[in-house]
């Protein structure tokens, strides 16, 4: 997708999309494959899984009290995966949601997918800019410790299910998902981490916490969700990174809205190669 055909519907709103798994050919998902290693199938599939995340129930909540009356089952059930649970927490300062999925058939396997924000990133830009001095960096960003935190006991149950713990579990996330997805894998060692747009997370120190975890982290052209907060107070970015372009790129590339559109997730779909 062009950079230009890119709508706000898109960028704002992308679980409202129809097309989760169908927009790109879908090999079948590897939790064999080296995980040291970037598998496009596998990126491709944790990528959709970011996309879902953001879909509502019709009464527009995430979460139901029956988790079958999920519209998220729509699209997983035919790919053969099932969610196993649903996480929603907030309070005044964060708001955080994640779900849990594995397989159903086949080799098996789990994912844990974070929900990034869906306001507009140049929001986020400015939010994360503006939280520096406010949230402060310890080894990592309070804010996203904290939106972590106050889903974490929660998760963490989840994953000590003995089902769970015998099968590769992945993390992942976009944007506000992408930094969780990172925090979390600190705290309960995945067999790898794909991130899509993730803001930067913590300093070296955190880093260094993260040991051998493979965290492939893909960045789509110049997404400006993915520069800030700024390197010079601190932060860095973890894990190898595997840059997107948009084909063919467009003559002049620095403009406002590449800068935000890029971040949409339909063009990580697109673009993965």
């Amino acid at each position: 997708m062009k950079t230009e055909d890119t709508t706000l519907k898109d960028l704002m709103n992308p679980g409202a999309a129809e097309d989760f798994f169908t927009r790109r050919r879908m090999d079948s998902f590897d939790p064999n494959a080296d995980p040291r290693q970037f598998s496009l199938a596998n990126a491709l599939w944790l990528m959709e899984l970011s996309r879902l995340v953001y879909r509502r129930n019709p009464s527009g909540t995430f979460k139901e009290p029956n988790p079958h009356s999920s519209e998220r089952r729509v699209f997983l059930q035919p790919r053969n995966l099932e969610e196993v649970e649903f996480f929603d927490e907030s309070d005044p300062v964060s708001d955080t949601q994640a779900m849990l999925v594995r397989s159903t058939s086949g080799p098996a396997w789990a994912a844990l997918v974070f929900r990034g924000t869906e306001r507009k990133p140049v929001d986020v830009v400015s939010d994360l800019l503006l939280s520096v001095p406010l949230l402060g960096l310890e080894n990592v960003h309070r804010g996203f410790k904290h939106a972590l935190d106050i889903v974490w006991d929660k998760i963490s149950a989840a994953l000590s299910a003995p089902d769970l713990r015998a099968v590769p579990l992945f993390m992942t996330g976009h944007s506000l998902g992408a930094a969780l997805a990172t925090l979390a894998a600190a705290r309960h060692r995945p067999h790898a981490v794909y991130t899509f747009g993730s803001p930067l997370v913590g300093n070296r120190d955190f880093i260094r916490t993260l040991g051998d975890i493979p965290i492939h982290r893909v960045v789509d052209d110049i997404d400006g969700v993915t520069f800030v907060p700024p390197p010079h107070f601190g932060y860095d970015h973890a894990g190898s990174v595997r840059h997107l372009a948009e084909d063919p790129e467009p003559s002049v590339l620095l403009h406002a809205d590449k800068v935000s559109f890029d971040h949409a997730p339909v063009n990580y779909v697109d673009r993965m190669r």
